[in-house]
């Protein structure tokens, strides 16, 4: 998000990944979500979304109460939890990202794959079928819609909401599309080439048959 010229602050009670994030030079505040100090706090004057992203859904749930109305004016969002994944149907209505991958899949993701990919979007109909291919593959995560303009479009749970215009990117984690396309989609690729394979044999027999 920094890279697209997103002010991003990082805020965290553990001080080694507060100092992690400011060699990376990433804005960080040590502190602690339940302390009331935040609301006042000038760094965090002009933000206008808020993604809870650690991997206590009660302290996600608590940063959404506290802080909501101050800091997310234009979005308010947290990773959802192991239980909720389980049960994609009855996500939160401010889930993150998609309805099927959590905290613990988000950190495995990003040490298996440290890096961001984009792929360009033609459509609406593109975009939400590139959306129905993650579901199936668990190596992949959509993240943003980034805009022809540049702008980073935070996905929510629900992607059936988002309308994407056209020459768009979407931002995802994980194994490319390109490079290794779904397990499934291989999988449907070869039914089709067997089917056809099969449908050829008949007709083969067949004309043989009927010599």
């Amino acid at each position: 998000m920094k890279d697209n010229e997103r002010h991003v602050v990082i805020v965290d009670n553990n001080k080694s990944n507060i100092d992690k994030a400011k060699e990376m030079g990433i804005e960080a505040i040590n502190a602690n979500i339940y302390s009331d100090d935040l609301i006042d706090n000038v760094e965090l004057s002009d933000v206008g979304y808020l993604m809870a992203l650690t991997g206590n859904t009660a302290v996600n749930k608590k940063a959404i109460e506290n802080f909501s109305k101050q800091f997310g004016e234009q979005g308010t969002y947290r990773v959802i939890s192991s239980e909720e994944m389980e049960d994609p149907e009855n996500n939160p209505d401010h889930g993150l990202f998609s309805q099927t991958d959590d905290y613990i899949k988000l950190v495995n993701l990003t040490r298996k794959y440290p890096e961001i990919h984009e792929i360009d979007l033609n459509s609406n109909e593109h975009f939400q079928g590139l959306i129905e291919i993650s579901k199936v593959e668990p190596e992949i995560i959509p993240l943003f819609i980034k805009t022809p303009a540049g702008r980073l479009q935070i996905l929510p749970n629900d992607s059936k909401s988002v309308e994407v215009e056209s020459n768009s990117k979407l931002v995802y984690l994980g194994k490319s599309f390109k490079k290794e396309p779904s397990t499934m989609v291989l999988e449907e690729q070869s039914i089709k080439e067997d089917s056809g394979k099969a449908s050829k044999n008949e007709e083969e027999s067949k004309s043989e048959s009927e010599s």
